[in-house]
């Protein structure tokens, strides 16, 4: 059930959350916030509940805005595929700036089921200053995914695009990733690892794609505008469609690719055109894609758009670009900008249709053969998807 709260409360209790401990939150706007006290041993938790997700944190003021984002995510969801998504917990940790001692997770009952964890920025404390955009050691919001650019190993360090990297989806990206391992397990009658449902690990079953690309589609975001503008002026870099939809993200090892390398990761051969297999997988993972080659696991895929987007090779330095995207940042912004193009034409289920395709083994292409406003052939939806990306960015929306 969608929550009903008034715009002035939730922008009281924001304020509050994200100011100095010395500002205490309004009683009144607090008790208007649906969430439940349950004592976890002698520590305090919050608990909300919506469709897909239970939501625990340390203080309630922390459940409006991931409470919004998360029922965005759910409502988006359910459009995708046309049912609700299976049930995870959601644990909040909070991080401060560099340097700043580690906090644990909202705890939760063992037995509650797959438990994700979303890492928040928590507000400042008394001389604690806000981490530049330089201050990208290693990632906290993604774990083993190897996003990050940096070499720490600092538990509490962080990315700052895991914070805002495409805008609206912030912490409830992993959120999404679990729901899609779920459906896998759903469609495949074979569980999850208990990494991937927890979405500390890639679930081979998802494409890449999907997981790095549906947690932005829910709300367009400004940054998303930033982010296919900087596409439209490297369209000879980026992933051709019949390679990107089954391969693995680029990984440290695109570093000695450069551009032009071919694009077939661990996730196996690409698809041809015409929707025929060019060649096997490298191992591992699912076997047979269908008209897709073998789908092998992830990691270290080689791509076309060349270096892995380490610090200096298409990151950002506080929202201005640093060069063309490369290596992994240009895997997920293509992910998001392709995955819109897919929502734009052809509408959410669409995208659900080729996502679950491809996690049950069938043919894309026969997918794109009941397509209505995109072209049915791979090399001709590259034109395509070119030539819309380039028009978006000079036209917007």
């Amino acid at each position: 059930m969608r929550r009903v709260l008034t715009v002035a409360g939730i922008l009281v209790i924001a304020a509050c959350a994200s100011s100095h401990k010395s500002a205490a939150p309004d009683p009144k706007m607090l008790a208007a916030i649906p969430g439940e006290l349950r004592m976890m041993g002698a520590e305090s938790t919050w608990v909300a509940h919506g469709v897909g997700y239970e939501l625990v944190t340390r203080t309630k003021p922390e459940l409006v805005p991931l409470i919004s984002q998360l029922d965005d995510q759910s409502r988006f969801f359910t459009k995708v595929f046309g049912a609700d998504p299976g049930k995870v917990i959601a644990a909040v940790r909070r991080v401060g700036p560099p340097g700043s001692m580690p906090e644990a997770s909202a705890p939760v009952p063992f037995d509650l089921g797959p438990v994700v964890e979303m890492v928040v920025m928590r507000p400042l404390e008394k001389g604690e200053k806000a981490a530049k955009p330089d201050d990208q050691s290693s990632s906290s919001g993604r774990g083993s995914r190897g996003r990050s650019s940096g070499t720490s190993t600092d538990p509490n360090a962080i990315n700052l695009d895991d914070f805002d990297r495409f805008g609206a989806n912030g912490p409830t990206a992993h959120v999404v990733r679990a729901w899609l391992s779920a459906r896998a397990s759903t469609l495949t009658g074979k569980p999850a690892s208990s990494a991937a449902a927890s979405a500390t690990a890639d679930d081979p079953r998802v494409p890449a794609w999907a997981e790095d690309g549906l947690p932005g589609l829910a709300v367009p975001t400004a940054r998303e505008d930033t982010t296919t503008a900087r596409l439209a002026m490297q369209v000879d870099s980026l992933y051709p469609i019949h390679t990107f939809l089954t391969m693995s993200r680029p990984g440290a090892l695109a570093t000695l690719g450069g551009r032009g390398a071919g694009g077939s990761g661990g996730r196996g051969g690409t698809v041809s055109p015409t929707g025929g297999s060019t060649g096997g997988g490298m191992g591992g993972g699912m076997g047979g894609m269908g008209g897709m080659g073998g789908m092998g696991r992830r990691g270290g895929g080689m791509g076309r758009g060349g270096m892995s987007a380490g610090r200096g090779n298409g990151g950002t330095d506080g929202g201005r670009a640093r060069g063309p995207l490369v290596g992994n940042a240009l895997f997920e912004a293509e992910a998001l900008v392709f995955g819109r193009y897919l929502v734009t034409r052809e509408g959410p289920a669409f995208v659900g249709t080729l996502i679950d395709a491809q996690i049950q083994s069938h043919d894309v292409a026969q997918v794109f053969d009941a397509a209505q406003m995109v072209p049915t052939n791979l090399e001709r939806l590259d034109i395509e998807f070119h030539r819309w990306l380039i028009d978006r960015a000079a036209h917007g929306k």
